[in-house]
């Protein structure tokens, strides 16, 4: 995980470099990278003068990112062929449950099998255009089921019930960013020069759970004075190589394409 977490976070800094290269009348530097792990310090991931970038991304919801991992895993176990139905089938699971019940390998076969069974056998009995919370043999949780056999692709679409969490998404985005700022306006102190900037970049690509809107509502509940010590920007890489950019700021969004033999072939200096 760590190689793919390292090569998400370079395509998230170069796109944006090169989102900023295109926009800002600043002339911005040459982009270097810095290794802060291998050097055990708190550096900062790159830099291109003026501006020192720290890159990060934000659960919204408690253990977001290992409870999406546990839904891959169990849509892999269920398996179901996708031409199985000639209808469109919207599966809603309970997204905590999920981490809750299925956080082992016979947690996870007995749900997956469960469902299986369920889908196969059952599903194509349902009410048309009707939600039905319905109890699956197997399931220690209520599953939310929708019919739709016109207008939407045949299929199975897997949905998570997420409860309400902007309480804990303003408290998650105010630490993580008082964390990153700190670190960036260290090693600002550290080189002398007063013409740096910090800027923190914040990315996402699970649409379901973020997007710039609800990130601003955050930020906005976070820092209700605003953050006069750091440039904050959003990243929406759920429709990677389009992304779209938001100035925290002046809340205005850009939607930027990204050249991807271009983040390929990106040089990553160590400094």
């Amino acid at each position: 995980m760590r190689g793919d977490t390292r090569a998400i976070e370079e395509r998230d800094i170069w796109a944006f470099y090169s989102f900023l290269r295109s926009q800002t009348p600043i002339a911005l530097g040459e982009f270097h990278r810095l290794d802060g792990v291998a050097k055990g310090n708190r550096l900062p991931d790159a830099v291109a003068e003026p501006l020192v970038i720290e890159h990060t991304t934000l659960d919204s919801v408690p253990k977001q990112r290992e409870y999406n991992f546990l839904l891959d895993r169990l849509i892999s176990e269920i398996d179901l062929p996708p031409n199985a139905v000639e209808f469109a089938l919207k599966i809603t699971l309970p997204h905590a449950a999920l981490g809750l019940e299925i956080d082992s390998r016979l947690g996870l076969q007995r749900v997956a099998d469960g469902l299986r069974t369920y889908l196969i056998t059952e599903a194509s009995r349902l009410s048309d255009g009707t939600h039905e919370e319905v109890a699956i043999v197997g399931l220690p949780f209520r599953v939310r089921l929708c019919k739709n056999a016109k207008g939407i692709m045949p299929g199975w679409h897997f949905l998570r019930l997420v409860e309400d969490s902007s309480n804990f998404l303003s408290r998650e985005l105010k630490r993580l960013i008082t964390d990153k700022v700190s670190k960036n306006v260290d090693f600002i102190k550290t080189t002398g020069r007063v013409d740096l900037r910090s800027v923190v970049l914040v990315a996402s690509d699970d649409i379901a759970l973020m997007s710039a809107h609800k990130f601003l509502r955050a930020y906005t509940e976070a820092f209700p004075d605003g953050l006069s010590t750091s440039l904050i920007w959003f990243a929406d890489t759920s429709h990677w190589p389009d992304v779209s950019f938001l100035d925290v700021h002046t809340g205005k969004l850009f939607s930027f394409s990204v050249d991807e033999q271009q983040v390929t072939h990106a040089t990553w200096i160590a400094v």
